[in-house]
């Protein structure tokens, strides 16, 4: 009896919307035996919902621990636990909304290139130093590796 190749089959269903009886076929096994295999792979409508509002979701997560930082709690838990989730919670819903979860400084990104560039320059000029017959050396010889 011929062996259910799950992931083909999954991409067949999943990317290519084959029906069971399709991949049963093109596999050699019954419907049965397809659908049997991938029943705990593919998504339900949970799923579906899930996948829908998950930026709601983990904000809702965020406020139930915010909610439930009793006196009580504060004092068992550690206050780097109670952080870490909350963080958590918020980069991962951040993402779902297709916010940026880290804060980028140009000014910073700018001087960094601007001291690349006279390293280059520095390292162009000791070149021509050294015998190089033009400083487009190293860009030559770093395009052939």
């Amino acid at each position: 009896m011929a062996k259910v190749d799950i992931a083909k089959s999954l991409d067949l269903r999943l990317n290519h919307n084959l029906s069971h009886r399709q991949i049963a076929k093109m596999q050699g096994v019954s419907k049965s035996a397809i659908h049997k295999r991938l029943q705990a792979f593919l998504p339900t409508e949970a799923t579906e919902i899930y996948r829908a509002n998950k930026a709601d979701i983990f904000s809702e997560a965020q406020l139930k621990v915010i909610i439930n930082m009793d006196s009580k709690r504060l004092k068992s838990a550690s206050l780097n636990n109670l952080a870490y989730s909350l963080q958590n919670l918020y980069n991962c819903e951040r993402l779902e909304r297709g916010q940026s979860t880290h804060n980028v400084s140009y000014n910073v990104i700018t001087e960094q290139l601007k001291k690349i560039d006279e390293e280059e320059a520095d390292l162009r000029r000791q070149l021509i130093e050294l015998g190089a017959e033009d400083s487009n050396t190293i860009t030559k010889d770093s395009d052939t590796t």
